[in-house]
């Protein structure tokens, strides 16, 4: 792998506006949700990346996207348990 000056201004860009974006949402999601709640949010990022791709940028969205997104979302919804509910 190759890194370009554009690749790492497009890394530095995303770790920037991802962490100012970020951080105010996670500590405000602390405040009013339990943790194990806010906790599952590395679980959903990766569904509504795959989500955006495929809406974006075309990438791919197979039966193997389709069973893993599946797969992700009820592991949630277990772990969850119902207590986003207030």
């Amino acid at each position: 792998m190759t890194f370009t000056a554009r690749s790492f201004a497009a890394e530095a860009y995303l770790g920037a506006v991802g962490s100012l974006a970020g951080y105010p949402a996670y500590i405000y999601a602390l405040k009013y949700l339990p943790v194990s709640v806010v906790s599952l949010y590395a679980y959903a990022n990766p569904v509504i990346a795959v989500l955006l791709g495929t809406l974006l940028l075309a990438e791919p969205f197979g039966p193997r996207v389709i069973v893993a997104t599946a797969t992700v979302l009820l592991g949630i919804t277990v772990v969850s348990g119902g207590q986003v509910k207030r």
